[in-house]
């Protein structure tokens, strides 16, 4: 095999990684119609990412514009909605479980840390782990 065949024969790939629908282009999901059409019609993949909320303020105090309640996983599911929409491969979870960019899907119990409130999920602390996998077969129902 020659090499140019072996580049041309790599899988492309990319992907949103942001969170917080807006905070870039690859985010906003309005966009991703395109993008989607865009990466079928250079033999690319694209992998929109979604999250279940976005606060980052506690590090970017600057940062209150990308804020994005959870809204008790309305907004977690519309993102699922919109990445299904476009008929990914793949679907991308921005978490981490990184609790200072509040992206995180682990269990969470009410939690205080000097004048800081870790938000939590009400009477269920697994509701983002089961919301998670609601989601997920949603979207390999899909396929």
């Amino acid at each position: 095999m020659t090499r140019n065949f072996l580049i041309q024969q790599a899988l492309m790939v990319f992907y949103t990684y942001f969170a917080s629908e807006g905070f870039v282009y690859g985010s906003t999901t309005a966009n991703w119609n395109f993008m989607a059409h865009y990466a079928k019609d250079h033999n690319l993949i694209f992998i929109p990412c979604v999250g279940p909320g976005y606060s980052d303020t506690r590090i970017r105090p600057w940062n209150e514009a990308n804020f994005k309640s959870r809204d008790h996983g309305k907004y977690y599911e519309k993102m699922f909605d919109a990445a299904i929409s476009v008929y990914p491969d793949f679907i991308g979870i921005t978490s981490f479980n990184e609790w200072h960019e509040g992206t995180q899907i682990e269990p969470a119990t009410p939690k205080k840390v000097g004048d800081f409130k870790y938000e939590d999920y009400g009477k269920d602390p697994l509701f983002y782990i089961k919301e998670t996998r609601r989601l997920t077969d949603k979207f390999l129902k899909k396929k």
